[in-house]
């Protein structure tokens, strides 16, 4: 039997019987996580529990990759190296998460993208647990944010990167990220758009590559011929939008493919005119996690766009171009300008790069 009660205040629920909050309501998660040192899962504080941290980019990861001595670029346009990317945690959550994620997760990311496509059509429920894994790896990133200095020169005073976050849309990302430890049921409509997407393997850019944007919460990981991309909380919004060029892709990705159809996906997300809205609730079989959709996609017009897409493409293509290329200002010039583009052709047809270079 589950017993739970609703803090009036802040409106965080607590299973009684199992000593454990269920959900953080938004002050809650705010105080309690955002700016405190407290488990970014359970909660519980330093002083209270044995802690030994989780690192942000998995371990297997970095151990498959030889990441420990690479680094990540930060917002700030600083890097910090994998191997002390981690954020607090304590060890009984960390042992949890090894269990839920990075087991199950190492072994079905091991493999070939054949062989991982093959292992979804035969269980479908892989896709849910890729989806809640980059719903981890996207809180675990942006909480990092709020431990680390705007400035690395002590001298000057603006805080933490995580300052300038807007914590609002990432209180249901953390919520859906700590699903396996509240054993919530999701609705089929809360998950947002995922697509796993085979992947060429660039020299430029290595066999591991991640990206996000904060705002547009949208995430993207390679990992050798496999990559996914998760918009987390759209409610598939952005897939249904992009379905047609999607569905053309027949051949593995360029780094250049990859981050247009990136583009496309924060792009189509950042202008829902009606989006879709996530609550928490208690119904008779417990926690639940639970959507209201809006009764019809609609994008916003071109006079109340935030950014353009080509400015969005360009953004993420330029750190690909090597200084020393001379033909790069020029290309990005076109891609700004909205005339370059890597996925399809003029007749809109998928450009598969990897028969061109045999």
């Amino acid at each position: 039997m589950r017993i739970f009660t609703i803090t009036k205040d802040s409106e965080t629920i607590v299973d009684v019987v199992n000593e454990k909050i269920i959900y953080f309501g938004y002050h809650d998660f705010f105080d309690k996580i955002v700016k405190a040192n407290n488990c970014f899962i359970c909660g519980a504080s330093p002083e209270d529990k044995e802690f030994n941290d989780e690192h942000i980019i998995p371990d297997w990861i970095l151990r498959k990759f030889n990441l420990y001595n690479n680094s990540i670029t930060l917002p700030n346009q600083t890097s910090i190296n994998y191997r002390n990317y981690t954020i607090p945690c304590c060890k009984d959550c960390n042992s949890l998460l090894g269990k839920t994620y990075e087991g199950p997760i190492s072994s079905l990311l091991n493999g070939s993208y054949q062989n991982l496509i093959e292992k979804i059509a035969a269980n479908n429920s892989i896709v849910e647990l890729l989806f809640f894994w980059m719903c981890l790896i996207y809180v675990k990133t942006h909480l990092k944010d709020t431990l680390l200095l705007q400035s690395r020169d002590t001298r000057i005073k603006q805080g933490m990167i995580g300052d300038h976050f807007d914590w609002s849309d990432t209180h249901h990302v953390h919520c859906m990220a700590r699903a396996f430890y509240t054993n919530a049921k999701v609705l089929d409509n809360v998950y947002g758009s995922i697509l796993i997407l085979p992947a060429m393997v660039s020299e430029d850019v290595g066999k591991f590559d991640y990206m996000d944007h904060a705002i547009a919460k949208t995430a993207m990981i390679q990992m050798g011929e496999i990559c996914i991309i998760a918009v987390l909380n759209d409610s598939c919004a952005c897939q249904s939008v992009f379905g047609g060029p999607l569905s053309k892709i027949s051949g593995p990705l360029t780094p250049f493919q990859i981050r247009e159809i990136f583009a496309h996906m924060m792009f189509i997300n950042l202008h829902l005119v009606d989006r879709p809205s996530y609550h928490s609730t208690i119904e008779s079989g417990g926690y639940e996690i639970v959507a209201t959709l809006p009764g019809k996609l609609r994008l916003a017009q071109e006079k109340d766009w935030v950014v353009p897409l080509p400015e969005l493409l360009y953004q993420y293509l330029a750190p690909l171009f090597p200084d020393d290329d001379p033909n790069k200002n020029k290309i990005l010039e076109m891609v700004r300008a909205g005339k370059m583009r890597y996925l399809l052709n003029e007749n809109e047809e998928f450009v598969d790069f990897s028969k061109k270079t045999k």
